[in-house]
């Protein structure tokens, strides 16, 4: 299996780029659910958080836009920030760990924390 490189990772473009990237087998995926948080009465709404299936959030993304369903389907928002879950000490406790570069489309952030967990098994709880 073909891990990819933290500059394949992180670039700030689609994931698929005009080339293939070879996907690691299904079995191998991590899975997660991606999840909006509800919507506040007053303030922004928060963009999508992951869960393992086990219920444990695995990662997130930060925008400094409010997550609006028709800004996500035209692109017209800021750039994504995604955080991951790093477990602390026995895995009560979790830091975030953020991937050093923004991603311009929802579904790259979440291809891009899909894959990171993926290759970075030490990260899953």
């Amino acid at each position: 299996m073909t891990r990819l490189s933290a500059d394949e990772l992180l670039r700030p473009i689609t994931p698929w780029a005009g080339r293939r990237v070879e996907k690691a087998p299904k079995a191998d995926r991590v899975r997660l659910t991606w999840r909006v948080p509800p919507s506040p009465r007053h303030g922004k709404r928060e963009w999508p958080v992951a869960y393992y299936e086990s219920g444990e959030i695995a990662a997130r993304l930060e925008c400094r836009d409010s997550y609006e369903a028709e800004a996500v389907r035209t692109g017209n928002h800021a750039p994504l920030c995604v955080g991951i879950a790093v477990p602390v000490g026995d895995g009560a406790v979790f830091c975030w760990l953020s991937l050093p570069r923004p991603f311009v489309s929802l579904s790259g952030a979440k291809f891009a924390a899909r894959s990171f967990l993926t290759a970075h098994s030490e990260y899953h709880r």
